[in-house]
């Protein structure tokens, strides 16, 4: 199940008949958990809701709930759980009104939905924001090449960052100290580097830092801190193409519809990617390349 993060979101219970003592705790990416209450009105109720603490960043979380019942092995405590991706939305309710000003509230969900997913699909990264760990398997080259793309950097291995590395091509690529050729400043005897106030011996240079028999776990924070203005446009373009009647045919594949005086045939490119041209043009930028190993 999904939820989206900077909302407001509630997740709902509903426990058996003879339950009691009913309780409900969350936890977010595996962390601390948080006790959760009812909302006012609904402690009585067949379906009991909980609001969940305000999400800023993607990620999961689990909402464990408690109850006693009466159970084969007789009056016990039952715990069982369910499990939330929480995902960034592409367009809000009021961009996808724009575009498709009749669509319903359940329509617009299932809408920002299967748009959000094509994109994600076709570009192979999600839009939102993700603090934590990942692991990737180095290259034998001076660049570790990123699964997403990585906004700050905390630590590689465990070990705090610090000035010791460069994000480079837009937060996909990461460095090590040098990368490529890096400014000199000699001392008398012409053997020293200067950047950033270390002084470093050119003569321990490695530039095969990322090691291909090496696992490397950065940790950081992932993504983007707002959806790029180019992806939204192409996800209004996937909204009006939802909004319009040839959506079903393409939906199942027909390439051609005929009757007495007239004739629609679709050319084999609304079958691929996005199937919209204009918006293909606009995630070009954003495909990514999975030419390199992660794990």
């Amino acid at each position: 199940m999904e939820i989206y993060r900077q909302t407001e979101n509630t997740v709902s219970f509903q426990p058996p008949v003879n339950a009691e003592e009913l309780s409900a705790v969350a936890t977010f990416n595996g962390g601390d958990p948080v006790s959760l209450s009812p909302v006012e009105g609904t402690e009585d109720k067949p379906v009991k809701v909980y609001p969940l603490p305000y999400l800023r960043d993607e990620g999961e979380v689990k909402v464990f709930w408690t109850f006693r019942t009466n159970t084969f092995d007789g009056d016990e405590l039952v715990t069982v759980s369910n499990t939330y991706d929480v995902v960034t939305r592409i367009l809000s309710d009021v961009e996808i009104r724009e575009v498709h000003p009749a669509a319903t509230k359940e329509e617009i969900i299932r809408i920002e939905r299967a748009t959000r997913h094509i994109i994600n699909a076709h570009t192979g990264q999600r839009f939102g924001r993700l603090v934590g760990e990942k692991k990737i398997r180095g290259t034998d080259s001076a660049a570790l090449f990123l699964p997403e793309r990585l906004l700050s950097l905390d630590s590689v291995n465990g070990q705090s960052a610090g000035s010791r590395y460069l994000i480079d091509g837009d937060g996909y690529i990461l460095r090590h100290y040098p990368w490529g050729v890096p400014p000199v400043k000699a001392d008398l005897d012409g053997l020293h580097m200067h950047v950033g106030g270390v002084i470093h011996n050119p003569n321990a240079v490695n530039l095969g830092l990322w090691k291909k028999s090496q696992m490397f776990r950065v940790s950081g924070v992932w993504g983007w801190e707002e959806v790029p203005q180019q992806v939204k446009e192409a996800a209004k373009l996937l909204v009006n193409d939802y909004a319009c009647a040839d959506v079903a045919y393409r939906d199942r594949y027909l390439t051609s519809m005929t009757a007495a005086d007239w004739r629609i045939q679709f050319h084999a490119g609304a079958y691929s990617n996005t199937g919209n041209v204009r918006a293909d043009q606009l995630l070009a930028p954003y495909v990514m390349n999975r030419g390199w190993a992660v794990v």
